[in-house]
């Protein structure tokens, strides 16, 4: 076990885990304290991806530059655990009133929305569903099958010795002037990333 390292991410949720990820991609020493994702609610997370979301159909923050960046993580971490986690698809949404028809109708007209719209999608395979409802389709949606991914990457942390099977005890954490160290080891930076224990 590396007794100095770069990083100590705390927590192997979603965000802890592509976090870990990427810094060990590029080269970092880095270790992953997780007690068994007791308390991570990505464990129950849907996984949805979603470039236009609410009522009003807005893009998702920062979305044209992260749908390719997270089709590209997720295409790597297949390649590397063999797994199979994202997952494209087209989202159909029921437009439920006057106002959302209105609004679905300007970023129609919109261009910045254009690569994420089909107009005319055939929804005749949801009739028995969605019978005489107006409804839209978004396209370059997808659904990450974040239960999989987290527990074979945890395999893959501990087949590299980069996991701490525990729960983060901040006693066991020594601040001193020029470095800190976790029990016993020195540690460079570390990162919570407990999601809603943070």
């Amino acid at each position: 076990m590396d007794r100095k390292i770069d990083y100590l991410i705390v927590g192997q949720g979603i965000a802890g885990t592509i976090l870990s990820y990427k810094l060990i991609k590029k080269g970092y020493l880095v270790k992953v304290i997780d007690d068994g994702h007791r308390t991570a609610s990505s464990t129950k997370a849907a996984g949805i991806v979603n470039p236009i979301t609410g009522r009003s159909y807005v893009k998702s923050w920062m979305i044209d530059k992260l749908i390719p960046e997270a089709i590209r993580t997720y295409r790597s971490l297949e390649n590397e655990l063999k797994g199979n986690y994202y997952h494209e698809h087209t989202i159909v949404r029921v437009l439920g009133s006057i106002y959302e028809e209105n609004k679905w109708s300007s970023r129609l007209l919109d261009g910045a929305y254009s690569k994420y719209i089909i107009e005319d999608y055939d929804t005749s395979a949801l009739d028995e569903h969605f019978k005489d409802v107006e409804s839209c389709a978004i396209i370059k949606g997808g659904r990450v099958n974040l239960r999989s991914l987290l527990t074979e990457y945890r395999n893959w942390l501990i087949e590299q010795e980069a996991l701490i099977e525990s729960t983060f005890k901040s006693k066991h954490l020594r601040v001193l002037p020029r470095t800190m160290y976790y029990d016993d080891i020195e540690v460079g930076k570390i990162v919570f990333a407990e999601g809603v224990q943070s």
